[in-house]
């Protein structure tokens, strides 16, 4: 086991696995994407898991979002900055160049999931993007630059959707995990298929899945040792087997109340 430095500056990590056909081993790659918010450019790096940078480019605009087909095809979404929003898509082989997969002049692009190489999981929402606007999910072929198929909508309840934050892959399935705090399951057709934990609003900022669980990316205010009130980062661990905190807190409150 050791840790190592990869670089000072925050960002994202996209993890991608590969089977190559002459040796049949597994390859990790760690994909980096840091935004400049003044000059409106993301860096994008790619790493080898000992830290070994492999490639660097400069992206014109702001990503929200970034999923890896297994394929090693890369899509992104950035911040609009005109009337039309898009996901792009470039090889992770050669990814100097980024081509326009599908535009959308009504609703924004922004977080994505790609299910198979040549399907793409978006969540989409009207503009200005404030707490009124009208949410949609939605399955683009990535091959025909078309939306196949769009479900959920708006809400905080059953299949609704608020404002997803990340989407995953489950087996078959994908998880959709929103600013509510709910982890969702829906079938690669977009069928709901119920709710599998349940935190609190508004403090993971994504996950990523191993088993039958979701390591989270947390950010919220806290009381240290001294009882006094700071902003943390942690990550934790929720089973998706219906967990709950609410419910975990109510267990808690009740045991306490009996003894």
């Amino acid at each position: 086991l050791f840790k190592f430095t990869i670089c000072q500056a925050s960002g994202e990590y996209h993890f991608r696995c590969q089977t190559t056909s002459t040796t049949c081993s597994v390859v990790f790659q760690i994909v980096y994407s840091c935004g400049e918010d003044k000059e409106r450019t993301t860096e994008l790096r790619f790493f080898t898991m000992a830290g070994e940078m492999t490639h660097e480019q400069f992206i014109d605009g702001l990503l929200i979002s970034l999923t890896i087909a297994d394929n090693g095809d890369m899509y992104i979404t950035k911040q609009p900055t005109g009337t039309s929003s898009f996901i792009y898509r470039a090889s992770m082989d050669a990814p100097l160049g980024w081509d326009e997969v599908i535009e959308s002049t009504a609703d924004a692009f922004y977080t994505l999931c790609a299910l198979s190489d040549d399907t793409v999981v978006a969540a989409m929402s009207t503009r200005p993007v404030n707490m009124y606007s009208k949410q949609r999910m939605v399955l683009v072929d990535t091959n025909a630059g078309k939306i196949r198929s769009s479900f959920s909508k708006e809400g905080k309840e059953g299949s609704d959707i608020f404002f997803p934050r990340a989407i995953r892959k489950y087996g078959e399935d994908m998880v959709v995990m929103d600013k509510s705090g709910r982890f969702m399951c829906f079938s690669a057709k977009g069928e709901y298929k119920g709710l599998l934990a349940e935190i609190d609003a508004y403090l993971a900022n994504g996950f990523c899945i191993k088993d039958n669980a979701a390591l989270m990316a947390i950010s919220g205010v806290v009381l240290d040792q001294e009882n006094r009130t700071i902003c943390d980062d942690w990550l934790e661990w929720i089973s998706l087997d219906g967990s709950s905190w609410r419910k975990q807190r109510e267990e808690k409150r009740a045991a306490a109340a009996k003894s």
